[in-house]
């Protein structure tokens, strides 16, 4: 057993206790599922290694962790003839879930399905518009529906299949695609919060893209899987294995990601994320007018962008947006498109007015939104909030 792994096991039940007697349980959560799941951090990897090897290996280690540091060659669909018809389909309802338009555009991916033309990538991109009706119209059992679909995609998709079939041109392509579908599929459950299977798909996901740094997507995505560990762990980077966060990510990230055929937008998405996590809000804007320039009336994106102003503490033209995105979600509803649909972002934007009009000093409005908010969102909404979103509201409580 290596020197590090010997010394994690010895120290580990010593911080435990030492956590446990000082009534630390984020720290301990952190340390339980840093031991529990390993989080790609090799504590099985080979015995009695000698001197030289484990040189070698730290220098393979830091090349698999840190691929970003050279360019990736190609995208996931260098040859997108390989496609056939399948591309223009594509391209159209990845246009459609943009617009917003997700009848369109499930249409589309399912006929993919149905004449089965690629029908595994056809059903990746199918859930990819469900995930969209949640994210945009809190539809859940667009979610469900993801769930079960990528479960059993997993369960009968091979990398013989992708090869050809898939419009993969090798083995490398058709492994990063099934990483997406993992990583996906990590993402899904993370939503309907089952946070174990979660981590275990997510996992899963890292392993096949890290095997593939020549593919521009998997190289992207196993970037921001670091890059979400590291924040994960932050809590613990006191401890000498925990790998800390390189500023470079984000850079490489800006760099790359309109170079993806199919997944420009979602790594745009991503990318906006990681930028408002680390506090540069100004960057977050800026990619999120772009998408606003092609797609003026996209609501999610509307919504982030009166995020990354009311960071920045431009709160009047944030709450003009709010209003505007409150406005259009009220609509939305009245329309009853799904009567089961939780209006989370009517509820994210009342919230917002809440805290817009306390921080402008306007305490009669702010009162008046936050009357709206309890009248409005019932507690069955409090899981899928933003937690900060919550804790601020009750900061209120004078109101």
């Amino acid at each position: 057993m290596r020197v590090g792994s010997r010394w994690f096991l010895v120290v580990w039940p010593t911080v435990a206790a030492k956590f446990i007697k000082e009534k630390r349980p984020i720290a301990l959560i952190y340390l339980i599922l840093l031991f529990s799941l390993g989080l790609s951090l090799g504590f099985s990897q080979a015995v009695n290694v000698d001197n030289t090897q484990k040189k070698d290996r730290v220098a393979e280690s830091t090349k698999t962790r840190y691929p970003f540091r050279k360019q990736a060659d190609k995208a996931l669909w260098s040859n997108r003839a390989l496609l056939l018809a399948s591309d223009t389909a594509i391209q159209e309802g990845l246009d459609a879930i943009s617009l917003q338009q997700y009848s369109k555009a499930e249409g589309l991916f399912t006929k993919l399905v149905e004449k089965q033309l690629n029908p595994n990538i056809a059903l990746f991109f199918l859930s990819m518009v469900r995930l969209a009706q949640f994210d945009d119209l809190g539809d859940t059992s667009a979610l469900h529906q993801t769930e079960e679909s990528l479960d059993s995609l997993l369960k009968m998709i091979s990398i013989h299949e992708l090869i050809g079939l898939g419009g993969f041109q090798d083995s490398a392509a058709a492994q990063s695609f099934l990483g997406l579908v993992y990583l996906q599929h990590s993402y899904t459950l993370v939503a309907l919060h089952h946070s174990l299977s979660a981590a275990l798909a997510a996992r899963k996901g890292n392993t096949l893209l890290s095997q593939n740094p020549g593919i521009l997507e998997a190289k992207a995505y196993d970037l921001l899987f670091q890059y979400y560990k590291s924040q994960l762990l932050k809590g613990v980077s006191w401890l000498p294995f925990v790998a800390k966060t390189d500023p470079s990510q984000l850079a490489y990230l800006e760099s790359v990601f309109r170079r993806s055929p199919y997944f420009s937008e979602a790594l745009r998405l991503s990318l906006i994320w990681l930028y408002f996590d680390a506090g540069r809000y100004r960057d977050g804007l800026r990619l999120s007018e772009e998408t606003l320039q092609k797609y003026p009336k996209n609501r999610v994106y509307s919504q982030i962008k009166a995020d990354m102003l009311s960071k920045l503490g431009l709160n009047d033209s944030a709450a003009q947006l709010y209003l505007i995105s409150l406005k259009d979600y009220q609509n939305l509803r009245e329309q009853q498109l799904k009567p089961g649909n939780l209006p989370i972002r009517e509820c994210s934007a009342i919230g917002n007015l809440v805290r817009i009009n306390a921080a402008l000093g306007y305490p009669i409005k702010a009162k008046q939104y936050k009357t709206m908010f309890f009248k409005s969102c019932s507690a069955e909404l409090k899981p899928w909030m933003p937690n900060s979103l919550l804790q601020d509201l009750k900061r209120y409580e004078s109101f």
